[in-house]
């Protein structure tokens, strides 16, 4: 998949995707958005894998919902690294962390920060520095 493909937000198809961190698109997410994110992922040169999720049941919290989606995205993903994009938040985690204290979140509706987020992720990933965009973090 080329890079071009990869701003207009396709897919890749699972069944022959290489390495790649994992997104889940949770419903309400904007396309610019996960544009965004994903041109953070290739300023890294790191691919990325899109999955639609589910949405979450009434009885379960967006924040919750969004950690649990990133959670399964690290879990699935090969590169061990996954990021949940719903239409107000996103976040990025790795397997190793509790479902529900995702690593970094963003503002889904900020662009900058949501391409910071993107390469944060990338970098988790090449074990380099963190960008230092300060809404970023989690509050731990």
């Amino acid at each position: 998949m080329s890079p071009a493909d990869l701003r207009r937000g396709r897919r890749r198809d699972e069944d022959t995707a290489g390495p790649a961190i994992r997104v889940a698109r949770l419903p309400g997410a904007a396309d610019g958005a996960l544009r965004e994110l994903l041109a953070g992922l290739e300023e890294e040169g790191v691919p990325a894998t899109v999955v639609d999720a589910d949405a979450p049941s009434a009885a379960v919290s967006t924040a919750a919902a969004l950690a649990a989606a990133a959670h399964a995205a690290a879990g699935a993903s090969t590169l061990r690294v996954g990021v949940a994009l719903d239409a107000e938040h996103a976040c990025v985690t790795v397997p190793r962390l509790p479902d529900a204290a995702p690593f970094l979140h963003g503002d889904a509706t900020d662009p900058f920060a949501l391409r910071c987020l993107g390469q944060d992720a990338a970098r988790l990933v090449k074990t380099v520095p963190l960008t230092d965009h300060p809404t970023n973090r989690s509050p731990r």
